[in-house]
């Protein structure tokens, strides 16, 4: 039976961000922290990932799913236009290009969901995400998550409500925390 992944992952800093979270030189050592968690999940061809494609965690974790054979599930919070436009671009054409890259696989499927209200939207990204998983892997669901486990939770439709809302359905989550890749948090990897 093929395996299924859910991740969730903080977005790379803004300029200006006052407090970094993920700043943009993390992205290697990101990169490949999110590598050898699905490594050790022993995840690869055949298995489902279900992610969002935002610059930082999404993207990255998108890659090394891809790099691995694992078939992407891609959740956007609007269309497409409005995702780069908030989610993507401001991090640098690097970004846009990765996102065209993830995009362009056949091994992709995007869903763009719209909502009423912009205060709305990304809650009901994850929640999709999460049924998605739960109707896919029954029997449990993991997510993997890159977070801040330091700072103040994003609020709704951020990683912190994802985590919440995976434990609520009674999944397993494993946590890579920024706050230890940085070098200001406790020292660990994947928990």
């Amino acid at each position: 039976m093929n395996r299924v992944i859910l991740f969730s992952g903080h977005m790379i800093d803004r300029p200006g961000r006052p407090v970094p979270r993920f700043p943009p030189d993390l992205v290697d050592r990101v990169r490949v922290e999110l590598g050898r968690a699905l490594d050790s999940m022993e995840l690869g061809c055949g298995d489902v990932g279900i992610c969002g494609a935002a610059c930082g965690g999404d993207l990255l974790f998108a890659g090394e799913a891809l790099d691995r054979g694992l078939r992407l599930e891609v959740f956007l919070g609007g269309s497409e236009d409005h995702h780069l436009d908030h989610s993507v671009s401001f991090a640098g054409e690097d970004w846009v290009t990765r996102y065209r890259i993830l995009t362009g696989s056949t091994r992709v499927a995007v869903r763009c969901l719209s909502s009423s209200s912009e205060e709305a939207l990304y809650c009901e990204v994850n929640q999709a995400m999460l049924e998605r998983a739960i109707r896919l892997a029954p029997t449990g669901v993991t997510l993997l998550v890159l977070q801040d486990r330091s700072s103040t939770p994003d609020g709704p439709g951020g990683t912190e409500d994802m985590r919440r809302r995976v434990l609520a359905a009674g999944g397993t989550v494993r946590t890579l925390d920024l706050a230890a890749l940085r070098g200001d948090g406790p020292a660990g990897g994947l928990a």
